[in-house]
């Protein structure tokens, strides 16, 4: 049986801990991150310094610092981005977008400029997809 694949959106302290968790549970995971000199760091040592400095990273993680790479053959989207980032990576997200691709969001609060829901933010942008 194939692991299902999983983009984490996120590179943070949450983001990080969620995909580490899902890579050390068996499941293929890419944890995504904006900042290309942050993922690299990641990769070469293992660790989040940023973020997460004293907890080792899963050793079959992966990283992507572009979106379409990220989510390339995804099952499952899994967005961990802070509030205020959550309209740009979904806009910037959807053309790599697949209709049977699900996701979870685990970003909590509203959006600032507008107040919105962050569900209300999703359905927006990808009416046409599950969210979890």
């Amino acid at each position: 049986m194939n692991k299902a694949k999983i983009a984490v959106l996120g590179a943070g302290s949450w983001g990080t801990a969620l995909a580490n968790l899902l890579s050390n549970n068996a499941l293929d995971v890419t944890l995504w991150g904006n900042e290309p000199e942050h993922i690299n760091e990641i990769k070469k040592t293992g660790f989040n310094q940023s973020y997460l400095k004293d907890i080792p990273l899963s050793k079959t993680l992966s990283y992507a610092t572009d979106l379409q790479s990220a989510v390339k053959n995804s099952a499952a989207v899994l967005i961990g981005t802070p509030s205020f980032a959550l309209r740009d990576v979904l806009e910037n997200t959807a053309p790599f977008v697949t209709p049977d691709m699900i996701f979870i969001l685990a970003c909590k609060g509203f959006e600032e400029k507008t107040g919105a829901l962050l569900h209300d933010v999703f359905q927006q942008i990808l009416p046409n997809n599950k969210l979890t």
